[in-house]
């Protein structure tokens, strides 16, 4: 079950907040003041769910009326490799598809990478380090998103 939120006093944020806090600040060594943002208000916040557990997390956030940027996405390490990653990337992009967004962009950690392509993103740009303290190399991408009635 994958549920989402734009409310931060929820249990579904905590959740995924949970989440990226092992996944990015403990796994990654990401510094927790540049995990968390003042952003966090303007997102939708996604949670995937296996038996009432919190198991993955991404976060949706608009660039523009028309375009979204998918973030954050963490899958706990006792979740992987059960295809979670690509359950929740396809909710975030329905859900993308419902509040109007025509396309959905993210920044592809390069791991990630082979992931991303069989989801069918496309680069729009070169690696490159997203933050100053990131150490992680990033390659920036876009999906081009079918509309609802096109889907039906």
């Amino acid at each position: 079950m994958i549920l989402h939120t734009k409310n931060l006093h929820t249990k579904i944020f905590r959740d995924g907040a949970n989440i990226r806090k092992k996944v990015f600040v403990e796994e990654q060594q990401r510094p927790l003041r540049v995990e968390f943002t003042y952003d966090e208000a303007k997102c939708i916040h996604l949670v995937y769910y296996i038996d009432q557990r919190p198991a993955g997390t991404l976060r949706l956030y608009p660039l523009s009326a028309h375009i979204a940027k998918i973030q954050r996405v963490a899958i706990l390490p006792e979740f992987r490799g059960q295809k979670l990653g690509s359950k929740i990337i396809a909710a975030g992009e329905n859900l993308a598809r419902e509040y109007g967004y025509l396309a959905v962009v993210l920044d592809a950690q390069e791991h990630a990478i082979p992931f991303y392509d069989k989801l069918n993103y496309v680069p729009t740009g070169e690696e490159t380090f997203i933050l100053p303290k990131t150490t992680i190399l990033h390659l920036p991408m876009i999906k081009q998103l079918e509309p609802l009635e096109q889907l039906a």
